[in-house]
């Protein structure tokens, strides 16, 4: 009788599919490390300029049995299984809505199978498998930092995926995102370093305590200040390449991103319950760290630095 290395049952793979959507975007491939109590998926982008983490964590939404031994038939603290993420999102891009979708590797085989179950199948006795292959590759252990428990500011996921579609639309190469304590700016700079996009958001509890008619005159008079502010940050902080964290004074922190990461975060919000924040953490000498539920399976956190 076969045996099973894995075999991992997600009820909402509609989100699980939009995963891939932004993984396959930022890198060729990922690692999935398999442990008894949890699924961690995580990756350096192919400009090494931003890391990306994903913890899901067995509940009432993932059926997981972990099985893999030794030689001497001792159950392995931890499994990685290597994969391209092209290849994975061209196995599941079918998965429906509300589809479920089921993964497995069988012992002595170098392919995880994967079973879509569809919500409403035409033919309810059908059974198919698909497949993808496993890389052999040597997990890399990413140390991250600890950060405050509560985060600078929270924006609506909504908000932050429209707004990376408008920088994805803006002519500009990248994107300093400036930190400063509640609040966070992103400006765009296209290829002669001038500004072409300028977007502040407050954390969404300072704007809730704010009566309406104040925040609007307060957003109107803040413009100018902003224009103002350009110019010098422009001098003081000339982009360097690749990506730097650069402290500007004690409150505000800066961060350039490529256009290409906004381009890939710009579906965030379909991995996401509906009606969710982001949560950004601003630290000296941290990198931003930007953290999602997703769906109802786990958490994902990403870190500019």
């Amino acid at each position: 009788m076969e045996e099973f290395v894995f075999n991992l049952c997600i009820d909402n793979g509609y989100v699980f599919k939009n995963l891939l959507t932004i993984f396959k975007k930022e890198t060729k491939t990922a690692t999935m490390l398999l442990s008894p109590d949890n699924i961690k998926i995580s990756f350096v982008n192919s400009n090494s300029e931003g890391l990306h983490i994903i913890n899901m964590n067995p509940h009432e939404n993932i059926e997981w049995f972990y099985n893999p031994t030794d030689e001497n038939g001792n159950l392995m603290e931890s499994y990685p299984i290597g994969f391209n993420c092209v290849s994975v999102y061209n196995t599941i891009k079918n998965i429906g809505t509300n589809d479920s979708i089921r993964l497995f590797l069988i012992k002595g085989q170098d392919e995880v199978m994967v079973q879509p179950i569809k919500s409403a199948s035409k033919d309810v006795g059908q059974f198919k498998i698909l497949k993808f292959d496993v890389i052999q590759t040597e997990y890399i252990n990413y140390e991250v930092d600890n950060y405050k428990n509560s985060p600078n500011l929270k924006l609506y996921t909504k908000s932050f995926a429209d707004l990376c579609s408008e920088v994805s639309n803006v002519n500009c190469e990248y994107i300093n995102i400036e930190g400063d304590g509640d609040s966070v700016t992103f400006r765009g700079f296209d290829g002669s370093k001038k500004e072409v996009y300028v977007n502040r958001n407050d954390d969404l509890l300072s704007v809730k305590n704010l009566n309406r008619p104040r925040v609007i005159a307060d957003n109107i008079s803040d413009i100018d200040a902003l224009i103002s502010k350009t110019n010098t940050l422009a001098i003081a902080t000339k982009p360097k390449p690749g990506l730097k964290l650069k402290i500007v004074n004690d409150n505000n922190i800066l961060v350039r991103v490529p256009k290409s990461t906004f381009k890939s975060l710009s579906k965030i919000d379909k991995i996401a319950p509906k009606g969710s924040v982001l949560r950004f953490y601003l630290e000296k000498n941290q990198p931003i760290k930007i953290e999602t539920r997703i769906g109802t399976i786990g958490t994902y956190q990403i870190y500019l630095k």
